[in-house]
């Protein structure tokens, strides 16, 4: 999922790219079908003979346990139904994945975790037994997980490096440190003893290292030529190639350094996106173009989505202890802060 390599990428320089944070008394939305996942990963040291169901619901419990006890009230969203524009995408993973189970050696097997069919079922049940809000989207999860973290200024915890070319607070789940650690109480709104420690990816300073992103609306387009999941690689690749003189594939830091530079031409994502598309053959161009203005919109747009809209009313109707309902209700919590400054080039005027 998301986009290759970025994940490697930014985990190359931790310390630049990252701020330690401290969990607690707040509000949390989760990337549900990836953090179930990874949750499955940790929970099951051989995971070829599939199914390990019991093992994965103590290691769910024992999740939200943690976040109880931290006063974090966790908003899992579930993807939906795939999207039609997204099957050829879809298909070559499923293909992939066949070909890597055709390997599967059961003695002494090291590589892939396979993910057993009914690990969402699993993980709604376990859910419900503990009283955990969740919700599903029509489609797939991320636009609505980004709305409701923006709507309720709070993080977004997932493992999908699309999230890194979002405009939220993004933590990812594999800089979570679950080990519980003790409060100083010196503060007396503190509602826990007790936090968990991750990392919060720092969007500006990563933006500013490659020359800098003037503007958060270029985020979508952004997002799309670097390669995600709605992208045409091969269409893309060409745009590189045109951009850098250069005929071999670029890696993945020059994109970003490239795309930097050449958006900063441009006062619009819709002026640069009709640039890039007379880089493309003209019986494609109208479907990218719809490809992008749709990305924009769901990315840009202002207007929450209508399960937003339902989380919201949910959670301000629910009774869920009286610290988080302040945390609704004012839409703020004690321990945090609102996303990393604004997209800026550091040595622009």
């Amino acid at each position: 999922m998301g986009i290759p390599k970025l994940f490697g990428l930014v985990d190359k320089e931790p310390a630049l790219f990252y701020k330690p944070i401290k969990l607690h008394d707040t509000l949390i939305v989760i990337d549900g079908n990836c953090i179930s996942c990874w949750l499955y990963r940790t929970s099951c040291s051989n995971t070829v003979f599939n199914g390990e169901y019991s093992e994965f619901e103590k290691c769910a419990q024992k999740f939200f346990c943690i976040l109880k006890e931290c006063n974090i009230f966790p908003i899992v969203i579930l993807d939906g139904a795939h999207e039609a524009r997204k099957l050829k995408t879809i298909k070559g993973r499923l293909c992939d994945k066949i070909l890597r189970n055709q390997k599967i050696k059961t003695i002494d097997f090291r590589g892939d975790v396979f993910i057993p069919i009914h690990l969402i079922e699993v993980f709604k049940t376990t859910m419900i037994d503990m009283e955990i809000f969740y919700c599903q989207s029509f489609l797939e999860a991320d636009v609505d997980a980004t709305k409701a973290a923006q709507s309720l200024n709070c993080p977004l915890l997932s493992c999908d490096s699309d999230f890194y070319l979002d405009d939220v607070d993004y933590i990812p789940f594999t800089t979570l440190d679950l080990q519980l650690l003790r409060l100083d109480q010196e503060n007396g709104s503190l509602q826990s003893q007790y936090c968990v420690q991750g990392k919060l990816f720092d969007r500006t300073t990563f933006f500013n290292n490659y020359g800098g992103l003037a503007r958060l609306e270029f985020l979508p387009l952004f997002s799309f030529l670097l390669g995600n999941d709605y992208s045409e690689t091969e269409l893309c690749e060409a745009f590189f190639s045109r951009l850098s003189g250069q005929k071999s594939s670029l890696k993945l830091e020059q994109k970003i350094r490239t795309l930097c530079r050449w958006l900063h031409n441009f006062q619009s994502p819709e002026i640069a996106m009709n640039d890039f598309l007379k880089e493309i053959p003209q019986k494609l161009r109208q479907r990218m173009k719809n490809e992008i203005l749709r990305c924009l919109e769901e990315k840009n747009s202002k207007l929450s989505s209508y399960l937003v809209q339902y989380i919201l009313q949910s959670l301000n109707s629910m009774e869920i202890g009286q610290s988080c309902t302040l945390f609704i209700c004012a839409r703020l919590c004690h321990c945090w802060k609102p996303r990393l400054g604004n997209m800026h080039n550091s040595n622009s005027q």
